[in-house]
Parts: structure tokens; C-alpha cells; sequence
């Protein structure tokens, strides 16, 4: 069965290309101009993902609501071009894609989501670990050619800048990363404010959620007061 892509194409001009481009590459496209009828298709299609166009806060208000009940990965594709306002897209899509681009880099990007993120259908699943582990943290386990991390032995779904974040975190156990650091390593962007490293903060509390036993007291990834955050080593979760 083919992978669907709900495409929201809010005044996206090339929409007519994507779709093509996307069929040929073998995805279901299901498309929509209007903003106010995509949740309802997302709850009615199951799409595998979604890919919208983000020109307002309309549009962030719709990945919001989508990240509170589904682990779906979303793409967002904008052609804004302040820094503070591409972050703020960041805190509520997995991958984001600025205009004007190639229409092989969106397959890739799409294609790349599609492994990374699993979805409902996975997350009970209890797997053994595979060969080839080269990062292992406390009880988080790593496997940097599968891109799939472990939880006492459970595989736990991370979205694309999760893996990355949590990666980058056990690079470096025990050692403060500063949030602008962080901001610059998984996102590539440099804040202009300090405001605009609270797309670090929103992943770490996702992170926290998918593999601390309490996000609200953390013996994994800690806080470091005024600086950032660090993992720490050998701690079990009992």
C-alpha cells in the first residue's frame, strides 16, 4: 500500500507540481486548499504524513492541534524569511523546507521523515536491539546505522530533530550544551534573541516524554540552570 501525504496548499502556487512529482514517486496524494478542512481529513484519511504550507498562524494552530493527539510527522514549507519566525515554525512541525527548492530535495525530505517517524502502529511493539549499537546512555541505547533508539530494550518513536537532539545530547554525556549551541548544531540557525532558542527547550520536553519514567523530575536529560541542557551517565530508571 502506497504512503499517503495530506498536502495543505494554502497559496502554494507549484501545488499542481508536487502532486504530480509525489504520485510519481508512488505516495497517495490527498490535497486540500483550505486550511479549515485539513484536520478533518486528517482524521478521516490517516494520512503517513503531512506536508503544509505555513504562511500564519492558522496554520501553526492546525500542527498544534495534530501534535497533541498523533505522532504523524509534519513538514512545513514557508517562504518566510525571518529567522524568529522560521523557529517558531520549528517548534510545531518535524522538518521544515523554505522556498524556492528542488522537488527531489522535498522526495528526500519526505522519504527521510517517513523512516524516522514511526507511527501508532509501532509504539507497543517490544524489539530485541540490533548489532552495530555505538552509543549507549544509561538505558538508552542507540543505533546510529538504523537511526532507532531503545528504552530498556523498547523502541521508542523519535521525529527526525528527536534522534538528532537526543544524539547530540549522548555525544556529549555529562558536558552543558548551551541552547544556542544546540539551536546552531540540529537547526542551523543562530538566535537573534534568547526567545528564539525556545524551539530547543519545546524538543527537549518531547524528548523527556518519550524516555524519561517522570519528564517532570528527569534523571536523564537535565537541566543546566542558565546555561542549557546535558545527559547524564549511568543513571537507571528504576
Amino acid at each position: 500500500m502506497n504512503e499517503k501525504i495530506l498536502l495543505i496548499n494554502t497559496k502554494l502556487l507549484v501545488s499542481d507540481d508536487i502532486i504530480y512529482y509525489l504520485q510519481k514517486e508512488n505516495y497517495d496524494v490527498i490535497a486540500t486548499n483550505e486550511i479549515k478542512n485539513a484536520f478533518q481529513l486528517f482524521e478521516k484519511k490517516e494520512p503517513s504524513l503531512i506536508l503544509v504550507k505555513i504562511i500564519s498562524g492558522e496554520e501553526l494552530t492546525f500542527c498544534r492541534e495534530v501534535k497533541k493527539i498523533s505522532t504523524i510527522p509534519i513538514m512545513g514549507i514557508t517562504a518566510l524569511k525571518g529567522i524568529s519566525e522560521r523557529l517558531q515554525i520549528l517548534e510545531v512541525v518535524d522538518d521544515l523546507l523554505i522556498q524556492p527548492f528542488y522537488l527531489k530535495e522535498l522526495g528526500a525530505r519526505i522519504q527521510s521523515l517517513l523512516r524516522r517517524c514511526l507511527l501508532s502502529s509501532t509504539r507497543s511493539q517490544t524489539l530485541i536491539p540490533e548489532e552495530g549499537l555505538i552509543l549507549e546512555a544509561g538505558n538508552i541505547s542507540i543505533h546510529t546505522r538504523t537511526q532507532k533508539v531503545f528504552k530498556n530494550q523498547n523502541l521508542v518513536p523519535l521525529t527526525y530533530f528527536e534522534y538528532q537532539l537526543l544524539k547530540l545530547l549522548t555525544t556529549n554525556v555529562g558536558k552543558p550544551l548551551d541552547r544556542s549551541f544546540i539551536l546552531n548544531k540540529i537547526w542551523k540557525y543562530n538566535p537573534e534573541r534568547h526567545a528564539d532558542t525556545r524551539v530547543v527547550d519545546v524538543h527537549i520536553a518531547r524528548l523527556r516524554k518519550k524516555i524519561e519514567k517522570n519528564p517532570k523530575t528527569p534523571l536523564l536529560i537535565l537541566t543546566v540552570r542558565g546555561v542549557g541542557y546535558k545527559f547524564r551517565d549511568g543513571t537507571s530508571d528504576k
